[in-house]
Order: C-alpha cells, then sequence, then structure tokens
C-alpha cells in the first residue's frame, strides 16, 4: 500500500474567503488536505487496511452513493495533479499483469508494521526496523 505523497499539501485563496459547509475559509488562509486521512478513511473505503481491489469493480460507490473514483487522490486532483498519471496507470496495469501471470509470490517474514506508515518525509515510511514487504518468488 502507498499514498503518493503523504504530507499535508496546503493551498491558499488569494481572491477570497471560500465557504466550505459551515465553515469559512478567509481570503489567504493556508488550508489543506493529506492523501493519507482521505484514503483511510471508513466512510469512504470499508475496511481500509485489507486488500480489496473487487472495490474498484463495476461502477463502485462510497456508502453515501458517490462514486468511488472521486475520491482515489493518490496522484492529486485538479491543476495540480501528477502529470504522469496515465503514464503510471498504464505501466502499473501492464507490468502487473504480466507478473502476476508468471510468478506466484508468498510473504516472507513480513509484518502489518512493515507496511504501515510510521512517519513521513513527504512520502510515507514504515517503522525504522523495518525490513520492508519481502516475498518467496515461486
Amino acid at each position: 500500500m502507498s499514498y503518493g505523497v503523504s504530507e499535508r499539501l496546503t493551498r491558499t485563496n488569494p481572491y477570497g474567503p471560500i465557504q466550505y459547509h459551515n465553515y469559512t475559509i478567509p481570503k489567504d488562509t493556508p488550508f489543506g488536505m493529506s492523501n493519507y486521512f482521505q484514503l483511510r478513511s471508513p466512510d469512504v473505503f470499508p475496511n481500509p487496511d485489507e486488500f480489496i481491489p473487487e472495490r474498484w469493480l463495476g461502477n463502485p460507490v462510497t456508502s453515501k452513493g458517490r462514486n468511488l473514483n472521486r475520491y482515489l487522490v493518490v496522484f492529486g486532483r485538479g491543476p495540480r495533479s501528477c502529470i504522469g498519471m496515465n503514464f503510471a496507470y498504464a505501466m502499473i496495469t501492464h507490468s502487473l499483469a504480466g507478473v502476476f501471470r508468471n510468478y506466484r509470490f508468498q510473504l516472507y517474514q513480513t509484518e502489518r508494521e512493515d507496511v504501515d506508515m510510521n512517519s513521513t518525509y513527504f512520502v510515507p515510511f514504515p517503522y525504522k526496523r523495518s525490513q520492508g514487504v519481502r516475498l518467496l518468488v515461486m
């Protein structure tokens, strides 16, 4: 699992206040969001700690009926989204199809804390003692 950038990405609006639900954000006030918290929200992604690729099949929606794709913010959103997003999707799809078609994998001495984010240096890092995800390739 990865969240892309895990730091809070701040923005300001120099043109005037922004109304967000019951909140008014004054002009030039820094505000932002974190991909980590967006992608870990159980209201949007039930059981966010579980690997459930089927959640993306068909036309997936949240418990409130909103399209699930609008909450997939790994590459950012809007005019500042990652310029290489479409290339990355194509490479991921092509690469994973080839790897999983030709090999079998089994986790080797890997625990949950080896993948959980413990600290952030703009991108997520697990615990310092983690050896990362290790696999036996068969």
